[in-house]
């Protein structure tokens, strides 16, 4: 053999044993990466950035803890604006360029019902942490939310109306979007099926600064009762013209309306006597370790919004750690959930995807939010 044949022998045989070892290397465990939607500028931030806040310590804590099955779990965050095509601009991003499995989001109804379709006919997993607009139920196999659905809800605020504080003649003011629309359509439905009487039905855009035309028809449609479903930046324009008004009657709303930060440092006190309907919580493990996280990190109280965010990321995690990363499997996951102990408290999905949860009154008695006692 000579020389030349040699090297290139030797050559032969390195090139082999490199391919070996690249080709036999254990492969390192990579990052599993899920989308997160949510309104982290504009008006409905006040809901969305407690949201993320509340993921953000779930994704912190199950990464502490080796992640999911020694991957490394990562949330791409993209803002939303709770707008249907931002939502829409959003998850295609996400889907086509990231090449998430699965989306935690939106949180509003109108971008989530947008996004449903999209979701479906790329079999992506679409795990909302507040859409509740009736139509959520029916808006695909690979949607599901976390916040029970507003006939659960609203339904309960007309029927309390009535029942219990023998309100007749109402009025409902809305914000023009799916989860206002939504609302406002159970609370006639309820109200009226009761035997009480819609007098007068408004609609408002989100960002509005003024009511007055609309809460002085109000005023003169003799209304015993007026109901309040939309965003949580107009609550304090609303009622501080009710005041300059004269509008004394009983306002029922719910919590996502009302009980924010940023609602109680803007006036707290022109809340007072507000009746709301508020999420249904329990204590256990998780909401105490989060409770504790959240305000250490934060010196905030947002209510339940970080607990749902907190959970969206618990579940997607357990269906990631049960049955890999295949969406249709997650799905089937999730409608096998029940139970699940999230800091909002126990979970269980019904056939449509959305949560069965349970809803209380509450009320604001000198500047607090405390629970309702008739």
């Amino acid at each position: 053999m000579n020389k030349k044949t040699k090297i290139i022998l030797g050559i032969v045989v390195l090139v082999a044993v490199v391919l070996i070892v690249v080709l036999y290397k254990p492969a390192e465990k990579g990052t599993i990466k899920i989308g997160f939607s949510a309104p982290l500028t504009g008006d409905a931030s006040a809901w969305g950035l407690p949201v993320k806040r509340g993921a953000e310590i779930a994704l912190d804590r199950i990464n502490s803890k080796g992640g999911i099955n020694g991957h490394k779990l990562e949330l791409i965050f993209e803002d939303d604006k709770c707008d249907s095509k931002e939502g829409v601009n959003v998850a295609n991003k996400l889907i086509n360029i990231d090449k998430v499995p699965a989306i935690i989001g939106t949180l509003c109804s109108s971008p989530t019902l947008a996004v449903a379709p999209i979701a479906e006919q790329n079999k992506v997993l679409l795990l909302s942490s507040g859409a509740s607009a009736p139509a959520i139920k029916d808006a695909g196999d690979y949607v599901f939310s976390i916040y029970p659905l507003d006939n659960y809800e609203v339904g309960l605020a007309a029927e309390f109306a009535y029942d219990k504080l023998n309100k007749r003649n109402a009025a409902i003011l809305y914000a023009n979007n799916d989860y206002g629309k939504g609302a406002k359509d159970v609370l006639e439905e309820k109200f009226i099926e009761k035997g009480g009487k819609i007098n007068i039905i408004g609609a408002y855009l989100m960002g509005a600064k003024d009511f007055r035309t609309q809460l002085l028809k109000i005023k003169n449609s003799g209304v015993d009762v007026l109901f309040i479903w939309g965003q949580p930046n107009e609550m304090v324009p609303i009622l501080t013209q009710k005041d300059e008004l004269g509008l004394n009657v009983q306002i029922i709303t719910s919590s996502v309306t009302i009980e924010t930060d940023s609602f109680k440092k803007a006036n707290v006190a022109l809340a007072n006597g507000v009746i709301y309907t508020s999420y249904e919580t329990t204590s256990n493990a998780n909401s105490e370790y989060l409770n504790k996280e959240y305000y250490e990190r934060y010196q905030k109280d947002d209510s339940f919004f970080p607990a749902v965010g907190y959970d969206v990321v618990l579940l997607i995690a357990d269906a990631l750690k049960n049955v890999g990363t295949d969406a249709t499997k997650m799905k089937n996951f999730l409608y096998s959930v029940k139970d699940f102990p999230g800091a909002s408290g126990n979970m269980s999905f019904d056939k449509n995807g959305t949560i069965v949860k349970g809803f209380v009154l509450k009320t604001v008695r000198n500047g607090q939010f405390v629970p309702y006692e008739q």
